[in-house]
């Protein structure tokens, strides 16, 4: 986590949070599946969406030529920080991999991100000093403990001054995290869909962004949950969260 606020004179749109549109990890994993099974949404078009929403965080606050870190993991979170790693070098950013695990081991859908990232130019090993960290290497199935790989490359990137931002929830957070456990301390968290009570918890730093993954409102309200925000004006929104009323 930088000591300066990159985001404080780059303003996004604001959305207010409601205490009642937080969603627990499982409501999460029901809208995903409600997506892919009832809407025929590929999770690949989401790892897209995602990936795309995360470059224009990225791209907010820091020029095309510098230097960008996305540390990724086998899943797809990871999948999700490659397509991010693949459009910022499109966009004439210099990007290199952070990858703790072996890319054998990595799942399909990541492991064809990986291939269109480096095909592009990304770099495999880490730049010493960059500018800008993403930290993509966990989603919200994270179970602790965390694996020494990944807690070195933690580690690292909590040593950094340099802006860091988190892929739906910073590596090592779950509902189970405990105060002494290691994770990322990012600047800014770019949460996808839907805003999980876990992303709101007081150890979870920065700035939270709300990014469009193209799940249609219906797809929340089939499931009893009564958001699914608008994103007419646009696919990434600062959240805000509102104090309770009662």
């Amino acid at each position: 986590m930088s000591i300066v606020d990159p985001f404080e004179n780059h303003p996004f749109p604001v959305l207010d949070i409601r205490q009642e549109d937080l969603v627990s990890l499982d409501q999460k994993r029901e809208i995903d599946f409600n997506a892919v099974s009832n809407y025929d949404l590929p999770v690949e078009l989401m790892m897209e969406n995602a990936g795309l929403n995360v470059s224009r965080l990225v791209s907010k606050i820091i020029e095309p030529g510098s230097h960008v870190v996305i540390g990724c993991g086998k899943g797809n979170n990871g999948g999700g920080g490659l397509v991010a790693a693949r459009r910022l070098r499109g966009w004439g950013y210099q990007v290199s991999l952070d990858l703790p695990e072996n890319p054998e081991n990595f799942r399909s859908l990541p492991a064809t991100q990986l291939k269109r990232t480096l095909a592009f130019g990304v770099r495999k090993n880490r730049h010493k000093a960059p500018d800008l960290v993403v930290d993509a290497y966990f989603g919200f199935n994270y179970h602790r403990p965390m694996d020494k790989r990944y807690a070195n490359s933690v580690e690292w990137i909590n040593s950094l001054d340099c802006p860091v931002i988190s892929v739906d929830l910073p590596s090592g957070v779950s509902e189970a995290t405990e105060a002494n456990d290691l994770i990322v301390k990012p600047d800014a968290v770019c949460v996808l869909a839907a805003p999980k009570t876990v992303a709101f918890q007081p150890e979870v730093t920065g700035r939270k962004f709300i990014a469009d993954l193209g799940i249609p409102r219906k797809a929340f309200r089939d499931l009893g949950i009564p958001i699914g925000f608008d994103f007419s004006k646009g696919t990434l929104f600062e959240a805000r969260l509102k104090a309770s009323s009662v």
